[in-house]
């Protein structure tokens, strides 16, 4: 599954972020991207938390 998600999530971040770097639907750009950081936030911190480190 990270052979496939790994690349494409990296891609979207390049376009989101051209996107909202030139002004162009930036709001729209931001979802996908807020989406991204919640998911890697909980992937990497929730086993911390949990004690399962």
């Amino acid at each position: 599954m990270a052979g496939f998600f790994g690349p494409l999530v990296g891609i979207i971040e390049a376009l989101c972020s051209v996107l909202i770097i030139i002004g162009l639907m930036t709001r729209w750009a931001a979802i996908p991207l807020v989406i991204i950081m919640i998911v890697a936030l909980i992937s990497t911190k929730l086993p911390i938390l949990l004690g399962s480190d």
